[in-house]
């Protein structure tokens, strides 16, 4: 996947910013959460705007395997955004999320849309056979 176009990064911060609240989103340290179509996930922090920092890592100036897995796999989506009061706090948090990654990965809002659509398609198969 090519993604030589700025459009379907503008696309995808676009859709965060409706998901966070408006036309902009609030800059200042936080961790985020990148959630990839296939379900895997990078966690980072940034000291600025989120959407600028997602920018970066889909052209190349950020982590390489998410730019890497970008191209593979299309544009990363932000699943979670947690402000924090100060750039180290920020750092604090990124290191105990990485390592106990399932606790940010369950608030990721597109990890629980899947759910909840596939337990909606459960339910229907087990009300009335198999879907589809």
């Amino acid at each position: 996947m090519s993604l030589s176009s700025g459009d379907m990064i503008e696309e995808v911060v676009l859709v965060v910013k409706v998901r966070y609240g408006g036309k902009h989103v609030r800059s200042g340290p936080c961790v985020y959460l990148l959630h990839f179509p296939d379900g895997s996930h990078y966690i980072g922090y940034t000291r600025a705007d989120p959407c600028e920092r997602l920018r970066r890592h889909v052209v190349g100036r950020g982590s390489g395997w998410v730019y890497r897995r970008a191209q593979r796999l299309g544009v990363p989506l932000l699943g979670v955004v947690e402000f924090q009061v100060t750039v180290s706090a920020a750092i604090k948090a990124e290191k105990h999320y990485k390592r106990h990654s399932w606790k940010l990965r369950a608030r990721c809002v597109f990890c629980s849309e899947m759910a909840r659509a596939a337990s909606a398609s459960w339910g229907e198969e087990m009300m009335f056979g198999e879907v589809g």
